[in-house]
């Protein structure tokens, strides 16, 4: 499965078709994660989970551990 989409700029919405792709990469279950272009950085990747995998729960939730975390400030829309 793949799918190869133009780059976006900051002000456009997403096109409908990374909502079918997003939807059938989902619900076939092939994989855990899918890597994926950042929105915010270009030169940079975000992972999806799947909680639709059937091992989402045993192999991710299980073993996941909460780790502090702060938004850079620059990155909020009412940064003053």
């Amino acid at each position: 499965m793949g799918c190869t989409l133009d780059p976006l700029s900051a002000d456009e919405d997403a096109p409908p078709e990374l909502t079918v792709y997003g939807d059938a990469w989902c619900f076939s279950k092939d994989s855990i994660a899918l890597h994926v272009p950042s929105a915010l950085s270009p030169m940079e990747y975000d992972y999806l989970l799947n909680p639709e995998h059937p091992v989402f729960f045993y192999g991710i939730i299980e073993k996941a551990e909460a780790i502090p975390f702060q938004l850079d400030s620059r990155l909020k829309p009412d940064r003053k």
